[in-house]
């Protein structure tokens, strides 16, 4: 018995320190889509979106096909980003749990946020390449279609809007109203 409750007091203060040190927090989830709002506050739901309502805004076979390409390559190249990132993110919990030399761990931070900033990048990139297979028309119907085009499965709730997390956030998507 003095056993058990030695291994649930190691784990429960385990679990205390990995919330209490953001080095060594879970990952948070991951966001894969390009959803989110253009420099001219056009909010357009993911690729996957958007070919699901074609109909609704016009696009043509040629517009549908150049979506699913930008779609497919962003997602393998975010795939490869996102792996980088989360080894760069393992390494600096390694370096902070064995108490490295100050220089390495600073070097290891200033990679997860060059890393996550290129990811960021990378989002944008994509969301506007997305942008720019549209005509004016279809991103004035996208705006008519307003909260339903952004909704998915979030309950009317897409990124940027999201006021469940601190301040209303969502990780670098919307604005936050």
């Amino acid at each position: 018995m003095k056993k058990v409750v030695v291994v649930i007091m190691t784990l429960s203060l385990l679990a205390a320190s990995a919330l209490a040190d953001p080095g060594m927090r879970a990952p948070r989830a991951k966001h894969h889509g390009c959803e989110g709002t253009f420099g001219d506050g056009t909010r357009m739901g993911g690729p996957g979106m958007l070919l699901r309502m074609a109909d609704e805004i016009g696009l043509t076979d040629d517009q549908k096909d150049q979506i699913s390409r930008q779609a497919e390559t962003f997602a393998n190249q975010r795939i490869d980003k996102e792996a980088e990132l989360e080894k760069a993110e393992v390494k600096l919990r390694t370096l902070r749990f064995n108490e490295a030399p100050e220089k390495e761990v600073l070097a290891a931070m200033d990679m997860v946020g060059v890393l996550r900033t290129e990811l960021a990048k990378m989002r944008y990139v994509h969301r506007q390449r997305v942008h720019d297979i549209l005509t004016e028309e279809q991103l004035d119907k996208i705006k008519e279609l307003g909260p339903k085009f952004g909704q998915g499965s979030r309950g009317g709730r897409g990124p940027g809007n999201n006021r469940s997390n601190a301040g209303g956030r969502h990780h670098g998507f919307g604005d936050g109203r």
